[in-house]
């Protein structure tokens, strides 16, 4: 079951950024944040740099169990 919602997932995922469902896992895995980043708008980019600059905002996010779950699927294997 959690296997067909990653894929929901990064079905959306690739919707959202304009590239495919493993170019994203790919990138992911690669820590290639950069090519994951790219089709967002300057004010989204900007948002994005200011929340990964601030440690009490990144970590808000990291602690989150949704993202710490897509950490996991992207980390893994399969």
């Amino acid at each position: 079951m959690e296997n067909n919602m990653q894929k929901e997932f990064l079905s959306q995922l690739s919707d959202k950024l304009g590239k495919s469902a493993e170019e994203i896992k790919a990138s992911a895995q690669a820590g290639n944040v950069e090519a994951l980043t790219g089709n967002l708008s300057q004010a989204q980019q900007k948002k994005l740099k200011e929340i990964m600059s601030d440690p009490e905002k990144t970590r808000a996010i990291m602690e989150n169990p949704q993202v710490q779950k897509l950490i996991r699927m992207l980390s893994s294997n399969g």
